[in-house]
Parts: C-alpha cells; sequence; structure tokens
C-alpha cells in the first residue's frame, strides 16, 4: 500500500482539522496470513499550506506577466507608429522642398 492523504480531525472538540499522510503497512507471515497492520500519520498541513500559498503566488505572477506583455505591446505599438509617422513627416518635407524648388 502506497501512502493515503486525507483531512482528520483528530480533536472534536476544537473541529481543528489536519491535512495527514498516512503509510499503512500490512504484515504478514510466510504463508500470506495477516499478522497485523501498522499505521503511521504525519501531519502535512504546512506542507499543503505552502503548497496552496505557492499557487496562488504563481497566479498572481502569471497575471503580471500578461498585464506587462500587454504594456509592451501597446508601447512597441507606439513605437512603431512614431516611426512611421517619422518617416512620413520627412517625406512631407521633401516634398514641399521640391514643390518650392519647381515654383
Amino acid at each position: 500500500m502506497g501512502p493515503i492523504f486525507g483531512t482528520i480531525s483528530p480533536n472534536r472538540k476544537r473541529r481543528a482539522k489536519l491535512t495527514s499522510r498516512r503509510s499503512p503497512s500490512v504484515y504478514k507471515d510466510a504463508f500470506g496470513k495477516v499478522l497485523g497492520v501498522f499505521a503511521a500519520a504525519r501531519d502535512v498541513t504546512p506542507l499543503k499550506k505552502a503548497e496552496v500559498e505557492l499557487a496562488e503566488q504563481r497566479n498572481r505572477e502569471l497575471e503580471r506577466l500578461a498585464e506587462l506583455e500587454r504594456f509592451q505591446k501597446l508601447t512597441v505599438g507606439r513605437e512603431l507608429k512614431m516611426i512611421e509617422l517619422k518617416k512620413e513627416v520627412i517625406d512631407l518635407k521633401r516634398q514641399l522642398t521640391e514643390r518650392a524648388t519647381l515654383a
């Protein structure tokens, strides 16, 4: 048998719950007859709490990353538009210069 995870309430008065990892083992004799069962339980509540906090932090970081990516697209798009407008201004100045020299 492998480890079993679950929530147990060791104290009925406080109704406190903890997440535990139980490792049951069955002891058999040479003929396969069950001689006994042993189970050890370990409180893994802090581990589960840390896993939840880590998942929440990861979600916050992914949201921030998405926000930064949107900002980057906006600013890069703005820069590209500015370059395009500068080229257009240069072209219009050149056309004005040509018209002025022809007139």
